[in-house]
């Protein structure tokens, strides 16, 4: 990540709609889990460049875990939405929630959930980002997204990113921009 990039990173996650919707949902899920026990991790950001093999992460991370423990996966989703955002924090792919099925069964794990989430705002996301691609083009240099909005727009933002966490508990939505994936150690 770029050092301004983590910096305002920092300064946001306390606040941002961004950051507290995607708690929200984490816990959801979590929540929505029979029986999960204390050990566990959450693997954030498997796709940052410096990590050369997401496999053997996974594999690292199974093998890390005691028998019967869960791992939260939560990653950015399709390639397509690959921006200047995502090259600012140094990702290097975005994931589908079949293909992060298949990883963390070849790393020999039980897939217990997989879904992707923001779900109501993918729409207007995937049009920014085709936008941004359109205008910027290759000319700046890597800056994200993320930035301090205003109170009420933050309020707003976040009670429309979670609003569909209710239903992760129930179904798997079929796109959005992020995908989240519970797997348990065999």
């Amino acid at each position: 990540m770029e050092l301004d990039e983590y910096r305002k990173h920092f300064e946001l996650e306390e606040n941002h709609w961004w950051f507290l919707g995607r708690r929200d949902i984490m816990l959801t899920i979590l929540d929505g889990l029979d029986s999960l026990p204390a050990e566990g991790r959450i693997l954030d950001v498997l796709s940052h460049q410096t990590i050369k093999s997401d496999l053997e992460v996974l594999s690292d991370t199974y093998r890390l875990l005691k028998k019967g423990g869960f791992l939260l996966v939560c990653d950015s989703a399709f390639n397509f939405l690959l921006s200047w955002h995502d090259r600012a924090f140094h990702i290097r792919e975005r994931y589908t929630s079949r293909g992060m099925i298949e990883k963390l069964g070849q790393a020999g794990f039980e897939v217990l959930k997989s879904s992707y989430f923001s779900f109501i705002l993918f729409i207007p996301i995937v049009l920014f980002r085709f936008w941004d691609k359109l205008w910027k083009g290759n000319k700046y240099p890597p800056v994200s997204h993320l930035n301090r909005v205003n109170r009420s727009v933050n309020s707003l933002l976040y009670r429309i990113f979670r609003a569909a966490a209710p239903l992760l508990r129930h179904i798997r939505l079929p796109f959005g921009s992020s995908l989240l994936c519970v797997a348990k150690k065999k």
